[in-house]
């Protein structure tokens, strides 16, 4: 048994998602990929590795009490997984019994590239149940992550009264010839962002979810750079005064020729450049910065016809 899900990459629509607001997400080369193999008599042992080996282990019950970890948050959110599949699934997890599952991640987990929600995606495939309905029973997040982790490519992806609603979308040629991700070096628990976002007081007009949206489907079918340019701007315009926080170009790149918008949690993980300087320029500035790694778009983004 070898199952995959991918990371992503949540390109507009961050927190606003929540609110109503159409996102758009890219599925990502990485991803993590499970395996079944003989392990300790009644008992299920988990093993996650990633590209620098073993980081977190533990042991379950059919039920997900954990006997052992190494990782004790880690251990929750895995017990969280196997107690919500057997609910949907009762029993589901007995005939892992005295088999090791092993999960490796071809990727940095600290990049916040969305192990957990790949971790999901692995979970449904493994029971043959909606991934969705596993998300909404362990996660208050829109629940994006989850369904790129299951496509093939890049998704518009909508979230209205608790129904998603999403397709696929293919992007235009100027993603490939202008935008570039650089990690920040700082992972944002994006689980936490989203309970801060939901527990603000502040009440959202319809017509900033509306223009998010709108924001979404323009970004996709973009015809230059300096168009997707613009876009980014408007929308870390719009986060910046819902979310009260200064945009990030102007705290740490108000020098670069270009557009820059974070991504995910803001404050963290990675962010989107745009520019229509020749990319060894692009790749020159960033560097100076200090920042690693940096991808181009065809480098990171999952491949599609």
């Amino acid at each position: 048994m070898n199952l995959r899900a991918n990371a992503k990459l949540l390109l507009s629509g961050e927190y606003l998602v929540l609110a109503g607001a159409e996102a758009l997400a890219i599925p990502l080369k990485f991803g993590q990929e499970l395996t079944v193999s003989e392990g300790e008599t009644e008992k299920i042992t988990w093993v996650s590795k990633g590209p620098s080996g073993i980081w977190f282990s533990a042991s379950f019950s059919a039920l997900g009490e954990v006997y052992a970890a190494t990782n004790p948050k880690s251990a929750q959110f895995v017990s969280n997984l196997i107690a919500a599949t057997n609910t949907i699934l009762p029993n589901f997890f007995q005939r892992f019994l005295g088999k090791t599952i092993t999960i490796v991640a071809d990727f940095d987990l600290s990049w916040g590239l969305g192990s957990s929600s790949s971790l999901i995606a692995i979970f449904a495939q493994l029971a043959s149940i909606d991934p969705l309905a596993l998300h909404w029973k362990v996660s208050r997040g829109s629940g994006y992550d989850v369904v790129a982790a299951m496509s093939n490519m890049p998704i518009f992806y909508k979230l209205i009264d608790g129904t998603a609603t999403y397709s696929s979308v293919k992007l235009s040629s100027a993603f490939q010839e202008s935008v570039y991700f650089a990690y920040l070096g700082k992972k944002e628990d994006s689980a936490a962002g989203v309970e801060r976002f939901l527990s603000s007081t502040k009440q959202l007009a319809v017509s900033i979810a509306n223009e998010i949206s709108a924001i979404t489907r323009k970004m996709a079918v973009a015809e230059s750079a300096n168009q997707l340019c613009r876009l980014m701007d408007r929308h870390e315009a719009i986060l910046s005064e819902v979310l009260g926080v200064m945009p990030i170009k102007q705290l740490r790149f108000s020098d670069f020729e270009g557009s820059v918008k974070s991504l995910g949690a803001w404050g963290g993980d990675f962010a989107m450049f745009c520019s229509s300087v020749p990319s060894n320029q692009v790749y020159s500035y960033i560097a100076a910065k200090g920042l690693t790694p940096v991808f181009g778009f065809n480098d990171i983004s999952l491949q599609y016809e």
